[in-house]
């Protein structure tokens, strides 16, 4: 069971029930601190024909995409337990693939939001985060080995009164999260406003698959340094916080690569010409294309 204490109160805080739709509306209005990694779309978002195969109504609680992966996301919100998680996850995989090029279309022109062009995103999968007070045992092991165009994350959350929540990821930790030289429990509060903290638990152990940790490659640019390491021996990058980013960029690099760059640039995951976090790319090119405002070889900048 978890406690929250209030040093500055010097008691527990208790835990309180509130409603789905509040919890909707709760992240959505804080949703760069939440959720700073995907692209916010539109609460309460609806869709033409019963989306459930159990007959509920045609509408996901949050969309949002991930300009990483080029996939839609769907966040199903539950206000106590989550069930039947794989069926859910094939139903919402059924519906928004095969009704993708509407969801395009209304995304980019009802709602003005800014995606990178139809051909270039994922059409064969998504991804969904499931968001709930509990879940049942053996509920990651049954995510872990779903793979059928579906990638789901499994969220934990409590009220609290004093109008503060705090959240657990249960699996797919995003790396915006991730903390250096974290090789143990440790806590990350955010705020937002004067009523907000949002708390996370995570295990990390930066630990590749040979035992030992993954070196620190540098870019060196004529205006500034980055530095980054792989993920273990998986293909992804991470850039560390600090490094620097070219503030100018050529026309030979793709729209998703300047769609990326814009994005950190907004939402302040570079401020003054470096990265405030480490962030996660699906590649050493990626992340070297989209550092230096051009196309290059991740294996040939980074040394």
């Amino acid at each position: 069971m978890v406690k929250l204490f209030s040093i500055e109160n010097g008691v527990f805080l208790n835990q309180v029930q509130n409603s789905e739709a509040l919890l909707n509306k709760f992240i959505s209005e804080n949703w760069k601190h939440f959720f700073p990694q995907y692209i916010f779309i539109k609460s309460e978002f609806s869709l033409n024909g019963i989306v459930r195969t159990s007959g509920s109504s045609g509408r996901v609680d949050i969309l949002a995409f991930n300009p990483i992966s080029n996939k839609l996301v769907v966040f199903e919100l539950k206000r106590d337990s989550a069930r039947n998680i794989r069926d859910q996850a094939g139903d919402y995989r059924d519906k928004i693939i095969s009704t993708l090029h509407e969801i395009y279309l209304r995304c980019t022109q009802e709602y003005d939001i800014d995606l990178p062009k139809y051909k270039t995103l994922n059409q064969d999968a998504i991804e969904i985060v499931l968001i709930s007070k509990r879940f049942f045992p053996g509920d990651i092991e049954k995510v872990t080995n779903y793979n059928n165009g579906v990638d789901i994350t499994l969220i934990k959350y409590s009220w609290f009164e004093n109008n503060l929540l705090m959240i657990e990821y249960l699996n797919n930790i995003p790396s915006d999260f991730i903390r250096k030289s974290t090789e143990h429990i440790q806590t990350a509060y955010l705020q937002s406003g004067d009523s907000i903290k949002v708390s996370q638990k995570e295990i990390i152990n930066p630990i590749n698959s040979q035992g030992s940790r993954p070196s620190v490659l540098t870019l060196e640019n004529r205006d500034f340094t980055a530095k980054g390491r792989e993920v273990g021996n998986r293909k992804e990058f991470i850039v560390l916080e600090g490094s620097g980013i070219s503030s100018t960029i050529t026309d030979h690099i793709s729209e998703n690569e300047k769609k990326l760059r814009g994005l950190y640039f907004k939402n302040g995951t570079v401020k003054d010409g470096k990265f405030t976090k480490d962030v996660t790319f699906t590649s050493k090119s990626q992340a070297a294309k989209v550092l230096l405002g051009y196309s290059a070889s991740g294996n040939v900048v980074w040394k």
